[in-house]
């Protein structure tokens, strides 16, 4: 974290979510916001934390024997 302020760490973390009614009424066409937009300059949080959906970055599921799982 080093010398930038916490609105600046998150900021940088680049956390992708939507707000919640945007999402209930545009569903994946919401525009995407940084998490940053949700907290105000004195670090106090904009909309309550169920009013945002957080987005989750593609992953791949992988089996202990190192192979992708496709099937569960």
């Amino acid at each position: 974290m080093g010398n930038e302020t916490f609105i600046e760490y998150l900021h940088d973390v680049n956390e992708r979510c939507v707000a919640l009614d945007e999402y209930l009424e545009k569903g994946q066409q919401a525009p995407v916001r940084r998490l940053s937009d949700f907290v105000g300059d004195d670090g106090t949080l904009l909309a309550w934390p169920e009013e945002i959906v957080f987005r989750e970055k593609e992953s791949t599921l992988v089996g202990r024997d190192g192979n992708r799982v496709d099937r569960w």
